[in-house]
């Protein structure tokens, strides 16, 4: 049931909707009490897409109409505006193009200049029009070179139809006296507060490669210059641009002040991530004389890491005249790269991911940003393993990845999991509610330990003190990362679940296969592996649980069954319930019973009870 009132009659209209840029416009427009009708391919599926999306902004979408768009019918001559409500439409935004790298010229061109010129000829008709806004492409400076035969012949398709369009885009809107405004915004990235994006091409890729290890070269020079932009400040330049008659028929490009040479952003983001930069750099050339099955260089990508510095003069003085303050510029970067390594790079739905920088490396978070309750997973996984628990408790808890683990980055040597010190970093509530599972137990109960105030109830899922010991090759670190380095999916399946399964497992697997393809992790997880079946360790862990337990801390444990729980070895005043027929990772088999039992509220007994679970 559609709950949104129809809208008024647009006043403005936009293709392009449903990208990256489109969409934080229409927020933008929306929430200016513009009315908006968005033209987008498919319409019927994604209008509500466009309107949840809108209201998951918190915005209200009344404003909003959609219909049909093809850029395909447009460059083939048969698109019309005859039958949309425009007569009240002063501004027209065309940002809809075939942004893909490997096109044929002749889709190209059809996609990127004669529909583009075939829409401004439609829009000039419009008999309110105030201006009619295109986004461009930044790297159309370079445009004078060469003729357009020649991009076509050294470029790839999709460059050189932007350059083509560019060029007859501003001669046809001469020719019809329409008011345009030429936006050429820099690679454009996430927002500051949530980091959010919608692609990850080009400098995405870029973050993909530093993060899985698998970037061994920088592609450039010491001044190759790969602008970055914010995606809110694109937005809300594009907003405010019609409203100015003395901007009428200028053209601006977006780029951040800030925004440093390539070398220098890759160590930037490097640092965030907690991995090291490639030191080897090769020069654009030599790659791109290189077979790409060699280099897996994308050859149309290479022509935007260039030298080239671009004129941004124009631009910078409307914002410092409107006063729009971009956002400092590391955190800006920060808060993209945490959405993209968060979402899995747009697999997956993320809350709120960050990195946090803390006394054992750079720590992956997500979530929880005003919740009491911290989860802490187990080897080999990462925070993704708490999703089905999360998705059942219906409440946001606050996720992290060990050091080392998962989505964090670099451990130091030193490190050691029975340390809580990072968790100290992370600035957790008061009165917090700290779940560990298995190796994550270790961290939760130094904490514990160390600030019982602070904790409302421990809550410990299979701590890997408390099972029947550990295999002695499992803490044969070389052994450990051959393992983990070349099994399958199949392997680790196998070795994590062995109860019946829960939706999203898939998901689970995908992720924690994904983390173990980076060194430093499965270093980390033999590390991890080797520490806590240490029969010291063990010994040290009972030892602190006793402890914890006589500072008057309520803690409660869940353990499998085919984990052999040592339950003789609890203190009487610590709850025990074991779940028959599972084993070390309840939260995967069992995720309905674990979300259950960690909602309950804190239980404060004198006396040891054990339950046992179906």
């Amino acid at each position: 049931m559609n709950d949104t009132p129809p809208p008024q009659t647009p006043d403005v209209m936009i293709t392009g909707a449903t990208g990256h840029i489109g969409r934080f416009l229409l927020l933008e427009l929306l929430r200016r009490g513009r009315r908006v009708l968005a033209l987008v391919r498919d319409s019927e599926r994604r209008r509500k897409e466009l309107m949840d999306w809108v209201r998951a902004h918190s915005v209200d979408p009344s404003g909003l109409s959609v219909a049909e768009f093809s850029l395909e019918a447009w460059g083939r001559g048969e698109g019309s505006l005859a039958d949309l409500p425009l007569g009240e439409v002063k501004d027209v935004y065309h940002l809809a193009a075939r942004f893909e790298f490997g096109l044929e010229q002749a889709v190209a061109r059809a996609a990127n200049v004669e529909a583009s010129l075939r829409f401004l000829e439609a829009a000039s008709e419009l008999p309110r029009l105030r201006r009619y806004l295109a986004v461009s492409g930044y790297r159309v400076s370079a445009e004078g070179q060469h003729s357009v035969e020649e991009n076509y012949a050294h470029l790839g398709a999709y460059e050189a139809s932007k350059m083509e369009e560019h060029l007859r885009l501003r001669q046809r809107a001469t020719e019809l006296g329409v008011p345009l405004n030429v936006l050429n915004p820099c690679t454009v990235i996430g927002d500051t507060l949530s980091g959010e994006t919608l692609q990850t091409t080009g400098a995405g890729e870029v973050v993909r490669q530093l993060f899985s290890g698998t970037m061994p070269a920088q592609v450039g020079s010491e001044r190759t210059f790969v602008p970055l932009v914010g995606v809110e400040h694109v937005a809300r330049f594009m907003a405010e641009l019609p409203l100015h008659e003395d901007a009428s028929n200028g053209e601006y490009w977006l780029l951040h002040p800030d925004a440093p040479n390539l070398p220098e952003l890759v160590a930037q983001m490097a640092k965030t991530l907690g991995v090291a930069a490639p030191k080897l750099r090769l020069p654009v050339g030599l790659v791109r004389a290189l077979p790409r099955a060699l280099t897996g260089a994308e050859p149309e990508s290479l022509g935007f890491l260039a030298e080239d510095r671009y004129p941004t003069l124009p631009a910078d003085r409307l914002a410092d005249e409107w006063d729009f303050k971009q956002p400092e510029f590391g955190a800006l970067v920060d808060a993209w790269l945490g959405y993209l390594v968060g979402t899995r790079f747009l697999r997956r739905a993320a809350r709120t991911p960050r990195f946090v920088s803390t006394r054992a490396g750079q720590i992956f978070v997500e979530g929880g940003r005003n919740s009491d309750l911290v989860l802490l997973h187990g080897l080999p996984l990462d925070g993704i393993s708490w999703d089905p628990v999360i998705q059942r408790l219906g409440e946001d808890g606050m996720v992290a990845d060990l050091p080392g683990l998962g989505r964090s980055g670099r451990a130091p040597r030193a490190f050691s999991y029975g340390n809580s010190e990072w968790l100290e970093d992370l600035e957790l509530p008061g009165n917090v509610r700290l779940v560990g599972h298995s190796l994550g137990c270790a961290p939760a109960l130094d904490y514990a330990l160390r600030h019982p105030r602070a904790v409302k109830e421990l809550l410990l899922i299979a701590p890997a003190f408390l099972g029947e010991g550990m295999a002695r090759w499992l803490r044969v670190r070389p052994i450990v990362r051959g393992m983990l380095r070349w099994s399958g999916k199949s392997v680790l399946t196998r070795q994590l679940f062995n109860g019946p399964a829960v939706d999203g497992l898939g998901e689970i697997v995908d992720a924690t296969f994904e983390s173990l393809q980076r060194p430093h992790v499965r270093r980390a997880v033999a590390a991890g592996l080797a520490w806590a079946g240490d029969p010291a360790t063990r010994a040290a862990s009972l030892a602190k649980l006793a402890a914890v337990v006589g500072l008057g801390v309520s803690v409660r444990v869940l353990i499998g069954e085919l984990d052999r729980p040592q339950a003789a070895r609890l203190p009487d005043a610590v709850e025990l319930v074991v779940l028959t027929q599972d084993g070390h990772y309840p939260q995967h088999t069992q995720a309905r019973e674990d979300a259950r039992w960690i909602g309950r509220s804190a239980v404060k007994s004198s006396a040891r009870r054990v339950a046992v679970a179906e």
